[in-house]
C-alpha cells in the first residue's frame, strides 16, 4: 500500500492577509488504482475524497462510495477451522477453568 503524506502552511502575507497552501505526497500512483480505491478493509475511496474535498477548499459534498457486495472467505482449510474451533472453544476455557479450581484450592488451603 503506498504512503500518502498531507502537509499544509499557513502565514500572512506583509499586508496582513491570511496565506495557506496544502500539499500532498504520495509515494506511489497505485494510491488511485481502483483496486486500492475498491478495497473496503483499508477505506481508501472515502479518505482521498475527503482529502481532495479539503484541498479544494469544498465543505459540504456528498460522497458514495461503491461498496462491495462480494463475501468475504476465510483463507483457511476445513481442518484448520476445526482445529482452531477446538482451540478457541475446548482447549482454552478448559485451562482457564483448571487454572482457577487450582488457585481456588491454593487458597482454600493455604
Amino acid at each position: 500500500m503506498p504512503a500518502l503524506v498531507t502537509s499544509g502552511f499557513f502565514a500572512r502575507s506583509p499586508e496582513g492577509a491570511e496565506l495557506s497552501s496544502t500539499i500532498i505526497v504520495s509515494s506511489s500512483t497505485a494510491m488511485l488504482d481502483g483496486i486500492a480505491l475498491q478495497n473496503t478493509s483499508v477505506n481508501n475511496a472515502e479518505y482521498l475524497l475527503n482529502l481532495l474535498a479539503d484541498i479544494s477548499g469544498r465543505e459540504n459534498i456528498i460522497n458514495i462510495q461503491p461498496k462491495s457486495l462480494a463475501g468475504r472467505t476465510l483463507g483457511i482449510t476445513s481442518a484448520q477451522a476445526s482445529t482452531l474451533g477446538i482451540i478457541l472453544v475446548g482447549i482454552i476455557p478448559l485451562a482457564i477453568l483448571l487454572a482457577g479450581i487450582v488457585l481456588w484450592l491454593i487458597r482454600r488451603y493455604k
